[in-house]
């Protein structure tokens, strides 16, 4: 790109976009010399820069290579149709063109009628209609003609200014040269120092949202993260369009003003003077009378308004309540980063930003930090490191790009270290505004995501956070409406510098001493904790994920002695040595495959809810956590009331259960289901429960990764209420037994050595019409929470149901009315197998 290119995006992007304000169609013979050169003159009085082609551009049949990029940068065009002007291929050519901008580049169009009727030219009659028909002559079934008739059909039925035979030529020239004015003097915003990609955002959202011409009032919304380049795309659109309305305001960062002393009536009032341009007459006393004032005054006016950073409903509410608030022909653009706010209030449409694409990327970074369009040589690797790093995010390569402009290769290369560590001030400022205007469980969220949870599976996580009483079922889809979170191929993401936002919040919150911070994710500052024993009780989440697998770390027996109010312990890589003696009794989440330790250390564990240690060296668990498991073992739980032994090598086991009364499946509760495997491939487990064809629930163990071993592993899972539920939605009718079924999709990838499955119900209140002292038979109801408890009822079966034993008469003669025939419910549990790959578990 030539540096005059640079020149001219400084200039335009403070100024006007236009390198012309005016480009003047004309037929030479008729006018060039008389009205075409009074207006000519009266703009260029006036300051208004104009077109003309001089007598030095020669007339050919075909339209110049020198005018049509005047055309395409005039931000008006001012046809002078004459009585010759059809005669002219040149002039019709030149017609086309300026329409073809006026719907691509939202060009002004004012046609003039000079001493012609506007009618003969929309009809094609009299001198118009001859013309063309000598151009038939010459053009018969040429496209050009049509394109030619349509043309003039068109700017006839444009809006324009007719001057008639001995009409006063020169108050007709002092009225357009106003009307002129009144556009070109309308004042612009800056947009950007270097717009790259810009020009296609403008152009979707204009043709596929905006649309301007029609006469409903439309509500646009414009969505995405900060730093994406919706304020820059809003002010663009802006400089654009808003010539084209009868009055423009746009209102820049309408939260923040909004959120001070008298805000939202200080947005009213500068509404109410823009658009009527009297300040003194708009004074607003309250935020109603504001509401009141732009709903009964903006009616009158076709208005661009644009509300710039909203981030609350009753923004939207108080500056622009509804399609009723604005005349025939407006339009409204919002920007913000909350998906929900725009479709609460009703926005007719959404335009979704994304960030530049690699090539654009790569030039908007270079135009700052090199000023050119390529790296400067031996800085491309730095480059590529930059690119990776920003992503998409004009802000972000924008703000590198200068902070690295003009230094040298050392400097690069250390700001390239500290960028990673800690985010540049400038970014990390921007992108906090959306973290702070979370709520307390949002940013909680927020940040063990940040932490803790990328890549990892969207269900996975859900259940994790719930234990940690945030609701999230509630609040992860407000991070989502609000672009700091989205979910891809089943598994949650987050944007890296969003990452990185959030993890320097953490920082902040100690930066001298990670032990008293949140959540613990560095590598060296996991290291310094758990060996020198310096965490505190605002430790609430641990994850262990160094840069090499062998690192070594040296637990202190007391290292998690002080955390007291840790959830969260989860291990990627890094080897341990040394004891522990006990852990939080409130951690939620126990996540530590290849575990050195003999046996767990002393804790509580009644709020565990993931319990998963392959390839350990614990020699025994307590089976009483109520969490889902993984870990090294032979044996199903005691507790379990169904239980099977598979002698042979195989990969499927089936369990027909009848339910006893006074129960039946629709008072299931709960079901744990247990078995013994011998993985015998590289594999990760994932799990589908279905209820015959019907898929109900999928589950993904992303953690429980084999490798090829031969080691008998338990793995554990419950299914819980909510899961029960979905497999009632899949039910066809009411069933009274039940069959369990566990497969492996891959034979080759799991071998089943035993299998287990427990019911739960709920409790039942003792019938009046029992015999007295008789206690209803529950099906080993056992406790969930405490199996081992009550193990009066948890007597293990060994089931052989072909020679099932109805005992319970009395039960069956009190329920035989309730009971309809036989039927049975059928839930498959796959254990399928997955290449595995180093990213499933990290």
């Amino acid at each position: 790109m030539a540096l005059s290119t640079i020149s001219s995006w400084s200039s335009s992007s403070f100024t006007s976009p236009w390198l012309y304000d005016v480009f003047l169609s004309f037929r030479g013979e008729d006018t060039r010399d008389t009205f075409t050169a009074h207006l000519y003159h009266a703009l260029i009085q006036k300051g208004i820069r104009s077109f003309i082609d001089d007598d030095e551009v020669k007339r050919g049949d075909e339209i110049s290579t020198k005018l049509l990029p005047a055309i395409e940068d005039s931000r008006i065009s001012i046809i002078i149709l004459s009585k010759n002007y059809a005669s002219s291929t040149w002039c019709l050519d030149e017609l086309v063109k300026i329409l073809e901008c006026k719907k691509s580049k939202q060009q002004i169009v004012l046609p003039v009628f000079y001493h012609v009727d506007p009618s003969d030219i929309r009809h094609q009659r009299g001198t118009f209609g001859e013309l063309l028909a000598k151009h038939a002559e010459n053009l018969y079934g040429d496209m050009k003609l049509h394109m030619w008739k349509t043309a003039l059909q068109e700017v006839a039925n444009l809006s324009g200014d007719h001057l008639i035979i001995n009409g006063n030529e020169s108050k007709f020239i002092d009225g357009i040269v106003q009307e002129v004015s009144r556009i070109v003097n309308h004042s612009y915003l800056h947009v950007a120092k270097y717009p790259v990609g810009l020009d296609s955002k403008v152009w979707d959202i204009m043709n596929l949202h905006v649309s301007v011409g029609t006469n409903d009032v439309r509500m646009v919304g414009i969505l995405g993260v900060g730093g994406i380049g919706k304020t820059t795309l809003a002010k663009s659109i802006y400089n654009s369009i808003a010539f084209g309305f009868e009055a423009s305001c746009f209102l820049a960062n309408v939260s923040d003003t909004a959120n001070q002393v008298y805000g939202l009536v200080q947005l009213q009032e500068t509404i109410l003077s823009k658009i009527f341009g009297d300040c003194k007459s708009f004074k607003v006393d309250s935020i109603v009378m504001g509401s009141s004032m732009i709903k009964h005054r903006l009616p009158s006016k076709r208005v661009l308004l644009i509300l710039d950073g909203v981030d609350h409903l009753n923004q939207l509410e108080t500056l622009a309540g509804g399609h009723d608030w604005f005349g025939e022909g407006s339009r409204i653009i919002i920007t913000t980063r909350d998906q929900h706010l725009l479709t609460t209030h009703g926005v007719d449409s959404t335009y979704k930003m994304r960030g530049l694409n690699q090539d654009d990327a790569l030039q908007l970074f270079c135009w700052h930090a090199f000023r050119s369009e390529k790296p400067v040589d031996g800085y491309g690797e730095f480059v590529e490191q930059i690119i990776n790093y920003a992503g998409s995010l004009p802000l972000v390569l924008t703000v590198l790009g200068s902070d690295l402009y003009g230094r040298s290769k050392k400097e690069w290369e250390s700001a390239l270290d500290q960028y990673k560590k800690i985010p540049h001030q400038d970014i990390q400022r921007i992108l906090q505004t959306s973290y702070n205007r979370l709520s307390e469980n949002e940013k909680n969220i927020f940040l063990d995501i940040a932490c803790c949870f990328i890549g990892d599976v969207f269900d996975d996580v859900i259940k994790i956070l719930d234990s940690f009483d945030f609701c999230p079922n509630f609040w992860i889809p407000r991070l989502r409406e609000k672009c700091l979170i989205f979910e891809l191929n089943g598994k949650l993401q987050m944007h890296d510098l969003l990452r990185d936002m959030g993890r320097e919040v953490v920082r902040q919150e100690s930066p001298k001493n990670p032990g008293a911070r949140s959540r613990l994710f560095n590598h060296e500052d996991v290291r310094d904790v758990l060996e020198e024993d310096t965490g505190t009780e605002n430790v609430k989440a641990i994850v262990v994920d160094f840069l090499e697998d062998d690192d070594m770390i040296r637990l202190s027996s007391k290292a998690f002695k002080k955390m007291k109010r840790l959830r969260l312990f989860r291990y990627r890589n890094a080897r341990f040595s040394g004891e522990l003696k006990s852990l939080p009794n409130g951690i939620r989440v126990l996540d530590w495959p290849k575990c050195p330790l003999q046996s767990l250390p002393q804790f509580h564990g009644d709020r565990l809810v993931i319990l998963r240690m392959p390839f350990s060296l614990i020699q025994e668990i307590r089976l009483e956590f109520k969490a889902e498991m993984i870990f090294p073992g032979k044996k199903i739980p005691d507790w379990f009331s169904h239980c099977k032994e598979i002698t042979s090598n195989s990969h499927r086991c089936k369990f027909d259960i009848k339910v006893a009364p006074p129960y039946n499946l629709d008072d299931i509760i709960g079901i744990a289901f247990c078995a013994v495997i011998e993985p015998v491939a590289t594999i990760i487990l994932a799990v589908s429960i279905m209820r015959g064809d019907t898929y109900a629930r999928n589950y993904w163990d992303a953690r429980a990764a084999f490798d090829e071993i031969d080691s008998d592993h338990v793995w554990l899972r419950y299914l819980t209420t909510e899961d029960i539920m979905h497999l009632r939605a899949v039910r066809v009718d009411r069933a009274d037994d039940l069959g369990i079924i566990f497969e492996s999709r891959d034979p080759n990838s799991v071998i089943f050595k035993r299998c287990g499955v427990h019911l739960l119900y709920k409790q039942h209140e003792p019938n009046t019409k029992d015999h007295a002292g008789h206690v209803p038979h529950h099906e080993n109801i056992g406790n969930l929470a405490n199996p081992m408890g009550g193990s009066q009822l948890s007597k293990r079966r060994r089931v052989d149901y072909d020679e099932y034993e109805d005992n319970h008469n009395i039960e069956s003669n009190l329920y035989t009315q309730q009971r309809k025939p036989a039927s049975t419910l059928e839930i498959k549990i796959f254990l399928i197998s997955s290449v595995w790959r180093s990213s499933y578990v990290k």
